[in-house]
């Protein structure tokens, strides 16, 4: 099983700087387009996953990373669409956790948030060590984020423009 994994559609060099240091540490896989420069210190394999093949590497590895784009930096609420089909396709899902965000999905209950590249390495670390922690946040993940966070269940907020009422308030 695959310790870590990054799925991304393209690879700005702030995020290549932020998986380098992780994977002088632990076994990294990146996917997705544009890591030619950073091949083999992030195991890149020259392509991207999508559907089936994206949820099979989701499943097997026992994290997936998920890294905020700089444009996003700043933002209270920014999340690409990746942490929704990271977790609905069987992954442990460890992300940026910014305020919005940590209040649409619970640290330790469905997921796990980093502030930092020091907060990242300390929570890989700790899920490593937590396998059945790990796969207890996995499960319940999953179930969440199908009952509440799929587009059939958002699509009304989206297309009516009435206010998203968090299941966890």
């Amino acid at each position: 099983m695959l310790a870590l994994a990054a799925l991304f559609l393209a690879a700005p060099s702030a995020r290549a700087q932020f998986l380098l240091k992780i994977a002088n540490k632990y076994d990294l896989k990146v996917w997705g387009k544009g890591w030619e420069q950073w091949r083999k210190p992030l195991h890149w394999s020259g392509r991207s996953v999508q559907g089936e093949a994206f949820a099979a590497v989701c499943s097997s590895s026992k994290i997936s990373l998920g890294i905020n784009p700089d444009r996003a930096k700043g933002g209270s609420t920014y999340t690409s669409d990746r942490t929704w089909m990271v977790i609905l396709g069987g992954g442990f899902y460890l992300g940026h956790g910014t305020p919005g965000l940590t209040e649409m999905l619970r640290e330790g209950d469905h997921c796990a948030w980093y502030k930092d590249i020091d907060s990242c390495l300390e929570k890989i670390s700790y899920y490593l060590e937590k396998p059945e922690q790990r796969e207890r946040i996995r499960r319940e993940g999953q179930v969440f984020v199908r009952q509440y966070h799929t587009f059939d269940q958002r699509i009304h907020n989206l297309l009516s423009g009435e206010e998203f009422h968090n299941p966890l308030s």
